[in-house]
């Protein structure tokens, strides 16, 4: 093993036991596996609605959606894609990761909309995942549930600070395979 990635090794806080070529596993790792339930590829109902999207906006949707752990779980990244009624074709793609100097996790979100937004989050009391972001003139709140072995997406969004939020999008997640 070359002096650099010895070096590589140490300052990743790999085991003694790296590979070059092989991914480190991460400090955090331990802390990403609240996303674990959210693994593998899933169909899904979303419905969004008009307090947000307005009339044209609000309705159902089918969609597909697949969660993985990046190497070494050093992140956890998931992409939707539906057809959004009023809205037609929409992707997203989110990639969590933990940052441990803030001892929270960060959600980089991009979508089909040409928007994008970095969201802050933790695990709740009840074992879900809530994310906070401001976006414009409003925060958005989403939320990550287990249900069995379904998972639940609920976002909202407030224009008064967060005292009080109103319906975004929801979905239900079915396992695919």
């Amino acid at each position: 093993m070359s002096f650099a990635a010895i070096w590589l090794a140490l300052t990743l806080g790999a085991a003694p036991h790296f590979h070059p070529g092989a991914a480190p596993p991460s400090r955090f790792a331990g802390d990403l596996d609240a996303f674990a339930f959210m693994e593998g590829e899933w169909t899904a109902v979303f419905e969004t609605f008009a307090d947000t999207w307005g009339e044209e906006g609000a309705g159902t949707s089918n969609g597909t959606i697949s969660g993985r752990f990046g190497p070494g779980k050093s992140w956890f990244e998931m992409e939707a894609t539906t057809a959004l009624a009023g809205s037609g074709s929409y992707a997203v793609k989110v990639l969590v990761y933990r940052d441990g100097r803030a001892g929270d996790f960060r959600a980089f979100v991009v979508n089909s909309f040409n928007s994008g937004a970095t969201y802050t989050g933790a695990v709740d009391d009840t074992g879900s995942i809530v994310f906070h972001a401001t976006i414009g003139d409003k925060i958005q709140r989403v939320t990550y549930e287990r249900h069995g072995a379904r998972v639940r997406y609920v976002a909202e969004e407030s224009r008064d600070g967060g005292e009080t939020y109103e319906p975004h999008t929801e979905a239900w997640w079915t396992r695919a395979r």
